[in-house]
């Protein structure tokens, strides 16, 4: 039984679930003032962070790491990211020096070398994205943080 009460032994569950999934192709068809379902509350207010929390389909607990595969992209990357925040276009330019890894806590010795992708015009940052800003840990073989043995490539 899952978090929701979802029952994926149940004969009818992947049904309701493909129904729930494609019924929010739709938006137009709620009633985004009256609405209790946070998912559909997030889609009508546009607000894409609460979106993919809610949507959610595999618990997976990954970010987005930018590492120095090029050094000379990186620090066009990182100073892009530090004047604009994340973009639709910054992204695009990223995802080729990009890394998958599981969540770091504060506690982790790869903590410290990650720094928050800011959002555009605010104080605050992406939970997702991370410049990792110890360009000498990357190595041809990929990276090597020292004392990593509890970050895993996600």
């Amino acid at each position: 039984m899952g978090p929701d009460g979802l029952d994926i032994g149940a004969a009818d569950a992947f049904e309701r679930y493909y129904r729930r999934i494609y019924s929010l192709q739709d938006p137009a068809r709620y009633d985004c003032l009256r609405t209790t379902d946070d998912l559909i509350q997030a889609i009508c207010e546009r607000h894409f962070p609460n979106v993919s929390q809610k949507y959610r389909v595999i618990d997976q607990d990954a970010v987005n790491v930018v590492v120095a595969f090029d050094p000379d992209v990186f620090e066009s990357l990182a100073y892009r990211a530090r004047q604009d925040g994340i973009t639709r276009d910054w992204v695009q330019a990223a995802r080729a020096h990009t890394i998958g890894i599981f969540r770091a806590r504060e506690h982790d010795p790869i903590y410290t070398h990650l720094e928050p992708v800011p959002l555009p015009g605010a104080q605050e940052f992406a939970n997702d994205w991370f410049l990792y800003i110890t360009p000498e840990h990357y190595t041809r073989w990929g990276l090597r943080p020292p004392q990593a043995d509890s970050v895993l490539l996600a």
